[in-house]
């Protein structure tokens, strides 16, 4: 087995290695990193966030439909 293909097989068991190698393929890359954190951020957090503001007030439009009052506090203490 030559030198390379040893190393290969060798980051295809690390998974720190594997990670470095696909993101970073050239080297530190500090500005990939932070656009991959922001990225990040905005799929995990900012997302939910808006979807859950927009079940609240799609709850608190259905329920004045039905002439009921609901308890918003309530229903963000469940989530």
């Amino acid at each position: 087995m030559s030198g390379t293909a040893g190393q290969s097989a060798a980051a295809a068991v690390s998974g720190e290695d594997v990670v470095f190698d696909t993101y970073f393929p050239n080297g530190d890359n500090v500005t990939g990193a932070i656009i991959f954190a922001a990225n990040a951020f905005i799929a995990a957090v900012f997302f939910p966030s808006v979807a859950l503001l927009a079940t609240i007030a799609s709850v608190v439009y259905i329920a004045r439909l039905y002439g009921e009052e609901i308890n918003l506090s309530r229903i963000t203490q469940m989530v």
